[in-house]
């Protein structure tokens, strides 16, 4: 495209035209043989090109820019006038490097960007997902376990009043004389109202994952209550040679609370205490009263709880892994025995030395206000 530039000041010109023939010539059209030209394009020249007569400048493969050309001649007689001509000369940016090009990069990079990291964060909040969803899976099937772990160890553990019911009718078929056989039915009472219990236990351990499971408040008198519990045992624990002790400082001892649970409470105990004490070894049912309540503890010299236990042991389906596992019975005894006991505003620890035996500790409140927020009320006995 051919344009004058002799009132021209500046121009522009696409990147992809970006090749210029400047024509010129002095207005002193007589002497034209003997004028000399020059030009220099400032920001692409380093020097001043001097042409003689040549009145073309070329320039092609321009870098877009803003650019000067300066052009000069002579007069006619060789020396250089002062009347050079600038023109102002603007390289457009190819469309690719224009500022509403890089504004739509800033926008598809952002786009991009929001995009990779809307798919990054639902890749990790999927892995977090399936991660959760395994764990729950693992939690689940080891409950599972337990739960059917559970079932299959409540033969066990119903095994212990059967016997001590099924040994004493034995002896009563072999003759023995009516005072024994006597003490022989009574047994077999205890261990069949025990039998009754444990079943219970089974439908009171459903109960105690609900905070609405509520005390059955009555007067008991402890040494009355405790004594009949630890009869029960007194069969297997004469047949295992044991010495097996009760001891209350108050035989008019009177607490306040639910006598099912607490039923549950020391039978549990015993039974621990009675299926880990070698033959030849002691077991201690003793109560201690005091003005603020009673402590109560269960003694035995077996093979003790392994250090590190801790509270651990009262958690549900919990079974300490050792040799004598099989006697452990199907993790839920200390787990209702420690409920039952925080129920009656109770607490319940143990200490214990590695073959030396174990003892456990309830301290209880004697007054009649314990448990009451969470009965119905409170009944004699």
């Amino acid at each position: 495209k051919s344009v004058s530039i002799v009132n021209l000041q500046k121009i522009e010109i696409p990147y992809n035209s970006a090749v210029i023939s400047v024509d010129y010539a002095a207005i002193e059209f007589s002497f034209q043989e003997q004028i000399s030209y020059a030009y220099f394009l400032e920001g692409w020249d380093r020097n001043w090109n001097y042409v003689n007569k040549l009145n073309t400048a070329y320039y092609s493969r321009l870098n877009e820019g803003e650019y000067k050309l300066h052009i000069k001649s002579t007069d006619s007689e060789g020396e250089w006038s002062n009347n050079e001509k600038i023109i102002l000369i603007k390289i457009l940016p190819p469309w690719y490097r224009t500022w509403w090009a890089y504004g739509i990069y800033l926008i598809l990079f952002s786009a991009a960007y929001y995009l990779f990291q809307t798919y990054r964060n639902r890749q990790r909040n999927l892995k977090h997902e399936v991660e959760i969803t395994n764990l729950k899976m693992e939690r689940e099937k080891d409950l599972n376990e337990k739960k059917l772990n559970f079932f299959t160890n409540i033969s066990h553990e119903l095994r212990t009043p059967l016997t001590l019911i099924v040994n004493p009718i034995k002896d009563i078929l072999n003759g023995k004389e009516s005072g024994q056989e006597k003490n022989d039915l009574n047994v077999v009472y205890r261990n069949s109202r025990r039998l009754l219990s444990l079943v219970d236990q089974l439908l009171l351990f459903r109960k105690t994952e609900s905070e609405n499971d509520a005390l059955n408040i009555v007067k008991i008198n402890l040494f009355k209550f405790a004594k009949e519990i630890f009869l029960c045992f007194g069969y297997l624990a004469k047949n295992n040679n044991i010495d097996y002790t009760f001891e209350c400082d108050n035989e008019e001892l009177n607490i306040y609370g639910d006598r099912d649970k607490l039923e549950i409470v020391f039978f549990n105990l015993l039974s621990n205490a009675l299926k880990f004490t070698p033959k030849g070894g002691f077991v201690k049912f003793k109560i201690i009263s005091n003005q603020s309540g009673v402590k109560i503890e269960v003694s035995d010299n077996g093979p003790g709880i392994p250090e590190g236990i801790g509270e651990k042991l009262f958690d549900k389906f919990y079974k300490v892994m050792s040799k004598e596992s099989l006697k452990m019975g199907f993790g839920i005894g200390l787990y209702l025995v420690k409920n039952f006991v925080a129920l009656h505003k109770g607490k319940i620890y143990f200490q214990s030395e590695k073959g030396a035996g174990t003892s456990f500790f309830i301290e209880l409140p004697v007054g009649e206000a314990v448990g009451v927020a969470d009965a119905g009320g409170i009944e004699n006995e």
